[in-house]
């Protein structure tokens, strides 16, 4: 993971307007607001999805389409930085007709609903080094087997 090439500015707009173009297309008529919490971790990846309606309804049935999510892991192996890492979780937020917003977590634990496991953190550190400096204290305890 570590041999793919980083994203540029420009080429992380794209994806990431890529990414909101084709969610506005997958998404049902009458929809209000989209919110996408992606987190991950090594080969640990959990995802929050809210669809609002509308009619202040939420629909609980719509599912990202799996090419989709495959877009946000680009996003996240694109955006690494040697020495820095990269994020580790991702709201993405959407509203009609086209407008999001995107904020990215890189140092805070995420808010992981099923604790990683050492293995998780280990593939984490392989695929996306950090910098001793740039090594959050629960991510380095996540490596010696010790995370809460």
């Amino acid at each position: 993971m570590t041999g793919n090439q980083p994203f540029g500015p420009v080429e992380q707009q794209a994806l990431v307007a890529e990414i909101a173009g084709e969610l506005a297309k997958a998404l049902p008529q009458g929809w209000g607001r989209l919110i996408i919490d992606a987190r991950m971790l090594g080969r640990h990846n959990e995802l929050a999805i809210g669809l609002r309606l509308l009619d202040g309804s939420f629909d609980d049935s719509w599912s990202l389409p799996e090419p989709i999510w495959h877009k946000f892991q680009d996003l996240r192996y694109g955006m690494y930085t040697p020495g820095l890492g990269t994020w580790l979780e991702c709201s993405f937020i959407l509203d009609p007709p086209m407008r999001f917003q995107v904020n990215y977590n890189r140092d805070e634990p995420p808010k992981f609903t099923r604790q990683p496991t050492k293995q998780d953190f280990e593939t984490e550190a392989r695929w996306h080094p950090r910098a001793d400096e740039h090594t959050p204290d629960w991510l380095r305890a996540g490596l010696e087997g010790s995370a809460e």
